[in-house]
């Protein structure tokens, strides 16, 4: 059985692929500080070991004692607001964590890596939609952070697969969204919503057909198949780095999500100003996915709503059965 380490595998994303992974005859161990993972949201009889990245000699102790042959690296700092305002943190926790995890896989000789980059890398895009070959410029520091994880691992010798993340979103595995802190759209218009208060519509100024942020929301077990796809082409050979957009290709503007979660649930609305560090238009050309590792996003926006409010709406009900 093939022993893979998810680090970030207790997180929203991490713990999808840890599920995926289980189901598909791996052996995952989970790596997290549990910052922003749930203990809830790893899968019965997976190990966890409970520390954070940086810890360079607990990674390596981890990657021996466990037999790892391979490497899902997913922990990071990830809310753009947060990144404009505490630029230092996200440096510190993603480049220095990265840097520590490469120099673990290196003591324990484990070269294949599955990276989770994002589309933040490309800023404001200068075509749409985009290419992984297109000019990187990040406007945030989240976004810069993770291109310089990119060009770091770019120039050891750590075969890897680098996937560029446009919008992730949805439910499964009887898993979803519970950022302490949510900032992420779907899940603030349901949860909110539920919770009795106003959705916010940030921004409806953008160069856009309707004046609100236009984004490509793939689904999050989407987004788990190809990162066990990934997993099998570094596991079969590939050397060097290779680097995928994953999205759907298409785009919803935030207007047409809030439609979308309205069809299931009444939603009310507060428009306020922009938020820091927001491009208009971030759609993917996920064709190399596609043509390489044989990856598409089969869940549409519809699909991503609907299992998320169901998500959302079987955890507001079970926090009411636990109060009574």
């Amino acid at each position: 059985m093939t022993s893979i380490l998810v680090a970030g595998g207790a997180g929203y994303i991490g713990s999808h692929i840890t599920c995926l992974l289980l189901q598909m005859g791996y052996q995952p161990v989970i790596f997290d500080n549990l910052s922003t993972g749930h203990i809830e949201s790893v899968p019965e009889g997976v190990k966890i070991v409970v520390g954070d990245v940086r810890d360079t000699a607990l990674v390596t102790s981890t990657l021996l004692d466990n037999k790892i042959e391979a490497v899902v690296h997913l922990c990071a700092s990830s809310i753009v607001s947060e990144s404009v305002s505490d630029p230092l943190k996200y440096f510190d926790n993603n480049v220095c964590g990265a840097i520590s995890l490469l120099k673990a896989m290196s003591a324990a000789s484990v070269s294949k890596l599955v990276f989770s980059s994002t589309a933040a890398v490309y800023g404001e895009p200068t075509r749409v939609p985009i290419h992984e070959s297109d000019q990187k410029l990040p406007i945030n520091p989240y976004g810069a952070s993770k291109l310089m994880i990119e060009q770091i691992i770019r120039s050891t010798n750590i075969n890897c697969v680098a996937f560029r993340y446009f919008n992730v979103a949805g439910a499964g595995f009887n898993v979803g969204e519970m950022h302490d802190c949510e900032t992420h759209l779907i899940p603030c218009i349901i949860k909110n919503t539920l919770n009795q208060k106003p959705a916010f519509i940030f921004g409806t100024d953008y160069n856009t057909a309707d004046g609100t942020c236009v984004r490509d929301y793939v689904h999050v077990v989407d987004l788990a198949v190809a990162h066990e796809l990934g997993l099998q082409r570094l596991l079969k050979g590939q050397t060097g780095f290779e680097v995928y957009n994953l999205g759907t290709k298409n785009g919803m503007s935030v207007k047409e999500i809030v439609s979308e979660i309205q069809k299931l649930i009444n939603v009310e609305v507060v428009l306020k100003e922009r938020r820091p560090g927001d491009p208009a238009v971030l759609i993917a050309n996920a064709d190399k996915a596609e043509n390489e590792l044989h990856w598409k996003a089969e869940r549409g926006a519809a699909e991503i709503v609907k299992d998320a409010v169901k998500f959302h709406v079987d955890q507001e009900s079970a926090l009411r059965q636990k109060k009574q």
